[in-house]
């Protein structure tokens, strides 16, 4: 973690949070105002930890409230300062409220992300967001230099992506599904199936002797 980044610590997190939910007013929907609280602590916690908003940036196909949690999720597992479940208080703190205001729905369970729409998140946060992040000298490159910078990230990213997924599908059956539809929105983003194969078998190629150099300097030490 950078030294200029601040950290979120667990009872700051219950103070956002709490405050975030103050002054609450029932639209008359539940599924709207569980969306609009939770909106509400991430606009908060993007603020305490002096992030621009300009970076919630939002997933296309992807439902509102599971795309907020997902970038909740994502920047305070980054910056908190001690281990805590990110979304166990948030959701705690907004259950509260709605089932004041609507009654208790203890039974109802909230359903699960389909593997069209993982597959959708991953590839628009972590793949096609390819200027996040990324050193200052990219930007002071030409164009056309920028451009295969830019081209080359994510061909890195999507194969990564996959070698994970790859990895983990002993663990959960659905990844085979993500995987296969990670595939074919990375395909049809990229027009030419063919070069764009090519190029993704050269990524791994290319990854894969990076991991053996890696591995062979660390056994060889310092």
């Amino acid at each position: 973690m950078s030294r200029c980044q601040r950290e979120l610590p667990l009872a700051e997190y219950e103070g956002i949070v709490a405050e975030a939910c103050l002054g609450f007013t029932p639209s008359g929907s539940r599924e709207n105002d569980e969306e609009t609280l939770t909106h509400s602590i991430c606009r908060n916690v993007y603020s305490f930890l002096q992030e621009n908003m300009k970076t919630f940036f939002p997933l296309v196909d992807v439902p509102n409230l599971q795309a907020y949690e997902w970038k909740l999720h994502q920047l305070v597992a980054a910056r908190q300062s001690e281990p805590f479940n990110t979304l166990e208080l948030p959701r705690r703190c907004i259950k509260q409220i709605l089932d004041k205001s609507y009654g208790e729905i203890s039974s109802k369970r909230r359903p699960d992300m389909t593997t069209t729409e993982m597959a959708e998140v991953l590839r628009q946060y972590y793949i096609e967001d390819t200027t996040r992040r990324l050193p200052d000298a990219v930007s002071r490159l030409k164009d056309s230099a920028a451009e295969r910078c830019f081209a080359k990230t994510r061909l890195f990213r999507l194969e990564l992506i996959l070698m994970t997924l790859a990895r983990k599908q002993k663990e959960d059956a659905r990844l085979a599904d993500v995987i296969s539809n990670l595939q074919r929105l990375a395909y049809a983003s990229a027009n030419q199936d063919l070069p764009f194969a090519t190029a993704l078998d050269v990524a791994r190629t290319e990854i894969r002797q990076l991991i053996t150099i890696t591995q062979e300097r660390q056994q060889d030490g310092p």
